[in-house]
């Protein structure tokens, strides 16, 4: 069914089977306090600096040339009254999502206004988007992840401690953003999230 807010977008159906997510092994998160988009900012390409952000943090963290890594997914995330809303990009399902801005704003403005339609629980865009409304441990438990690494402006280098691909990163976009998990281990913050996330994939995709 041909969309009619995006001629040239089909309709964006929902499933329900979160079984490929297992998947994944390499999780990122970007943690805003708000997530402000409209209609009007994405047909214009007037986004706000929160769109933006989360725009350069899906092309660098999933998109190769003429491909996707596979084994990794970007998750877009704000508080939704006493659970998070969750918009994560899954490079093993990912379909007809193009690495431009438009592209992965459009997908990201369909997916908040599917996000409107259920209060708790999670959801599939035909597309491959998964759309979570839950607090952040069942999150992780839907996403099969065990391994929490947050980055933090105060971090402290731990010697003993060796970062593993296996898990999920989040960064925090603002300090005054409440702790969302209490079991977590810290890494650097670098100045935006989508440098985070390029300088990791660097550094596990170097690894033997």
């Amino acid at each position: 069914m041909e969309c009619q807010e995006f001629p040239d977008c089909q309709e964006c159906e929902i499933q329900l089977d979160m079984s490929k997510t297992t998947d994944i092994s390499r999780h990122f998160m970007v943690f805003f306090d708000n997530f402000p988009i409209s209609k009007s900012t994405v047909r214009t390409g007037n986004n706000s600096s929160e769109v933006v952000t989360a725009c350069r943090s899906i092309n660098v963290g999933l998109f190769l040339s003429g491909n996707l890594r596979r084994n990794t997914s970007v998750s877009i995330a704000y508080p939704c009254e006493e659970n998070i809303a969750c918009i994560t990009f899954p490079g093993n399902t990912l379909r007809r999502v193009s690495p431009d801005e438009r592209s992965i704003s459009f997908f990201l403005l369909k997916a908040q206004k599917s996000l409107g339609d259920f209060k708790d629980g999670y959801r599939i865009m035909d597309n491959g988007i998964i759309l979570m409304h839950s607090p952040f441990d069942v999150v992780l438990n839907l996403m099969a992840i065990e391994n929490v690494h947050i980055a933090e402006q105060k971090y402290e280098p731990n010697p003993n401690y060796r970062v593993s691909d296996k898990g999920i990163f989040v960064y925090l976009m603002s300090e005054d953003l409440k702790r969302i998990t209490d079991n977590f281990s810290s890494i650097p913050h670098p100045p935006t999230p989508e440098r985070l996330i390029l300088d990791l994939n660097m550094y596990f995709d170097s690894m033997p």
